[in-house]
């Protein structure tokens, strides 16, 4: 979205987006409470183990048969509780290496939004807009490489949501000689 300074780009962010931060703003509130359920179950877990180990080293001071805490101990291994997966649907205000640390992860995002991108197009970010740029696929399907290892997407692919004042996007085009960079991230009238 391209407007003039004052031109409605917060109603049109806040319009767009105010149902997708209640819903985030949910989902960080189930994530967190499952962190906490975790740590517990971690814990109990972890002091599982240890009671499982000290019947072994019992039993093998004794010279005793300890095959069935053995069978135990690799039960309660195979049971390790998962790590909850958090659920973002929108990405807000991020640098580039947050957005890749979090696809590294495995993470579904559906949006990424930047309200006031401007950094993108100042002329000092051009590595954070071609990145930009490799996120973008109208497939299912993506792989990128980027700081030295490789991010595989699935459905649902990464969309990608700019409001920017025009006079920043013009200083860019005017400024910039490489246009590829914003080939497939801009698409824009200009007036002049």
């Amino acid at each position: 979205t391209i407007t003039i300074r004052g031109g409605g780009k917060t109603v049109a962010d806040g319009l767009s987006f105010e149902f997708l931060r209640k819903y985030q703003l949910l989902q960080d509130k189930l994530h967190e409470q499952a962190l906490k359920r975790h740590r517990t179950n971690k814990l109990i877990h972890r002091k599982c183990m240890k009671s499982v180990e000290k019947l072994i080293d019992q039993c093998i001071d004794q010279g005793l048969d300890f095959s069935a805490h053995k069978a135990r101990y690799e039960e309660l291994e195979d049971a390790t509780p998962p790590l909850p997966k958090a659920e973002n649907v929108l990405i807000e205000v991020a640098t580039i290496p947050a957005i890749l640390e979090t696809l590294s992860r495995g993470v579904a995002v559906t949006i990424i939004n930047m309200a006031e991108a401007g950094r993108f197009f100042s002329g000092k970010s051009k590595g954070d807009l071609a990145a930009l740029n490799d996120l973008y696929d109208p497939s299912s399907y993506s792989s990128v490489l980027r700081v030295g290892r490789k991010i595989t997407m699935s459905n649902p692919a990464v969309s990608q949501n700019f409001m920017i004042q025009h006079a920043a996007a013009k200083s860019y085009i005017e400024k910039t000689r490489e246009m590829g960079n914003i080939g497939r991230t801009l698409v824009c009238e200009v007036s002049e």
